[in-house]
């Protein structure tokens, strides 16, 4: 063949790839972003600002350990296996990361420690390699090589520098895991919380930049609600800057905000005794609202996708029988126009697992506890999780002309369904292991013992002492006027507190 017969050919074939090309239809790419308050995951040094994760706390029988928090980075792991056939999510925003309180200790570089220990496991490094070079380590480089062992490969960390001075930062600290490369960090100090992480994210050449949050805490306190309104403040202030510059920028919101999607609708309504006086609600503050189709035509910067569930489902965490949404995740206009990446309509969901992270007669999370050698649960959080696509036709439903109202209450658990006769008895757990009993934390049981204490409350069964602990007044004066040394029977969640068994009572219809 000459060469002007093959230039030719070659042209040809250029030309019909070139065709091909065009008349396919275009794909992109879908990926998950999940957002998981890990509830308090601590290194395995000791050098600890919460007394129960050091080793020397004379208060807690059962102490935090290297061995507890290898536990906690299995758990964490279990539940994000559940993504992508077990490689884990594209993009997480953790929070409840310790911030490492010995900094002489940390990772300056990721992928030189991933290979400096390519050749053992975290379980081993954690156990039978427990050494001071390992006790040195933040929890950041453990669960990013323990994701490394087992298959969550290729994640880079964002991680927010310390406050300064050093003693001024606090307990906890956010941080990003991605698999697409970073473009930028940038950290946002807020009174009374965890920095705010803005990071820059390159999706296949499309930019998302998300804030990673943990706003003050104690949601369902008046006290310290003006705390959260400045939090509040200082993350609209930074994102209203990146949509300054360009509005159609595709950012995302999410963490633990510790307020309800609708807590100026609820607080007041509930507990006007409390909030009636409240007149700046940090979420507002914000700019959260309900209405999709405004932040779809640029009329309104944040729609917070708690809105996407029917009202019954809404909730990450349950407190003393209220269902709250302290995980929260917020989009703004950017993530609907169809350029570089979108928000999947109604692909918000709570990652609540039975048998995994969720249990009990309530299906409520499985908080983290201190029972035995290796503790046990995953976190009093569940995570949210949305998709997100590059593909160039959105995929997103046609949205309602109606505004989406916020209601003014929040899914509850009926505590007084339960009775004697649809519980078992706890008799069948006496006598047995704190294994044992860590592997039902979180059932209802039927429990006749002898009340042996007022202050605290405790009862013996069968020659095992358990502590009673209940939030309701009307309880806690029963157990006050109950007679030491008398039978009591009485319906209890079984629990842990500072690494002893308890029973928590949540209803005076409870006790016999």
């Amino acid at each position: 063949m000459n060469l002007a017969k093959e230039t030719i050919m070659l042209r040809c074939f250029y030309a019909l790839v070139c065709l091909l090309i065009t008349l396919a239809p275009l794909q992109g790419r879908q990926l998950t972003l999940v957002v998981y308050n890990v509830e308090n995951l601590f290194d395995a040094d000791g050098v600890a600002l919460y007394g129960d994760y050091q080793p020397d706390n004379d208060n807690n029988p059962a102490p935090y350990s290297p061995r507890k928090t290898l536990t906690k980075i299995q758990n964490i792991t279990k539940v994000l296996q559940r993504f992508n056939n077990g490689e884990g999510p594209e993009i997480i925003l953790f929070q409840e990361f310790e911030l490492d309180r010995t900094p002489e200790s940390t990772v300056p570089n990721y992928a030189t420690f991933l290979e400096y220990y390519k050749d053992t496991t975290v379980d081993l490094m954690l156990t039978e390699q427990f050494d001071d070079t390992v006790k040195g380590l933040p929890v950041d480089a453990l669960i990013l090589k323990y994701f490394e062992d087992h298959g969550l490969k290729g994640y880079h960390v964002a991680l927010p520098a310390p406050l300064t001075p050093f003693e001024d930062s606090p307990a906890h600290t956010n941080v990003v895991f991605t698999k697409f490369p970073i473009t930028y960090e940038k950290d946002h100090p807020t009174p009374s919380a965890r920095v705010i992480q803005e990071v820059g994210i390159d999706v296949d050449g499309s930019e998302l930049i998300v804030f990673n949050n943990h706003w003050k805490s104690g949601a369902s306190s008046p006290r310290t609600e003006p705390k959260r309104v400045q939090n509040a403040r200082d993350l609209r202030a930074a994102v209203e800057a990146v949509l300054a510059r360009n509005p159609q920028a595709d950012v995302l919101i999410g963490g633990d905000l510790n307020t309800y999607y609708n807590a100026p609708e609820h607080f007041p309504k509930e507990h006007p005794d409390r909030w009636s006086h409240v007149q700046e609600f940090s979420i507002a503050e914000l700019g959260s609202q309900g209405n999709e189709k405004a932040t779809r035509d640029g009329k309104a910067a944040l729609y917070n996708l708690w809105f996407e569930l029917p009202e019954d489902q809404r909730g990450s965490e349950l407190y003393r029988g209220y269902w709250g949404t302290l995980m929260e995740i917020l989009i703004t206009p950017g993530l609907y126009n169809g350029q570089g990446l979108h928000y999947v309509d109604n692909s918000f969901r709570v990652i609540a697992v039975p048998g995994l992270n969720s249990h009990g007669p309530w299906h409520e999370p499985q908080s983290w506890h201190f029972m035995g050698e290796t503790g046990g649960g995953f976190s009093d959080h569940y995570p949210i999780a949305i998709t997100l696509s590059t593909d160039p036709e959105p995929l997103f439903d046609k949205p309602s002309n109606l505004r989406a109202n916020a209601p003014n209450s929040v899914p509850t658990v009926d505590y007084t369904t339960l009775d004697f006769d649809n519980v078992m008895e706890f008799s069948g757990l006496v006598n047995q292991k704190a294994e044992t009993l860590s592997k039902n934390m979180g059932e209802v049981y039927a429990v006749t013992g002898v009340y042996t204490n007022n202050r605290p409350s405790t009862i013996n069964v069968n020659g095992h002492e358990y502590e009673l602990y209940s939030p309701v007044i009307e309880v806690k004066a029963r157990l006050g006027e109950q007679q030491v040394d008398s039978e009591f029977r009485f319906i209890g969640q079984l629990g842990e507190y500072q690494g002893k068994p308890q029973f928590v009572i949540h209803d005076i219809s409870w006790i016999q």
